[in-house]
């Protein structure tokens, strides 16, 4: 793909899974629903010498969401004040997550050659 200067990329990801499980105590089993979006946008930086291209990519923002059963027992937003986070270790390290911005280049058959700026989470 050809990335034109001046345009940003926006993108969303979107990701459902779901699971069934049967405890061995129970004797119906216990759907698990895990949900994941994910905002960002890519954005040249400029074209290399070797034809190939330096991108950035500017995470957006990161929602999760985990229900067992009836119950949510899992859930963060990063477009969310953190202190509705206080108490919710991974909704902080989602927030984090979210924030980062970060270049890589691209040889020109489209394989990565660098990757900078994202940091462990």
């Amino acid at each position: 793909m050809k990335w034109q200067a001046g345009k940003s990329y926006v993108m969303r990801f979107e990701s459902t899974q779901t699971s069934e499980t049967t405890p061995p105590t129970q004797s119906k089993p216990v759907k698990q629903v895990q949900k994941m979006t994910q905002d960002f946008n890519y954005s040249l930086v400029r074209e290399l010498d070797n034809g190939g291209q330096q991108l950035q990519l500017e995470f957006e923002s990161l929602a999760m969401e985990v229900t067992v059963g009836d119950r949510k027992v899992f859930s963060a937003d990063s477009t969310q004040d953190s202190a509705q986070d206080a108490r919710n270790p991974v909704g902080a390290r989602c927030a984090r997550w979210s924030a980062p911005t970060s270049s890589f280049s691209s040889m020109p058959m489209a394989r990565w050659k660098r990757w900078r700026g994202i940091r462990n989470w």
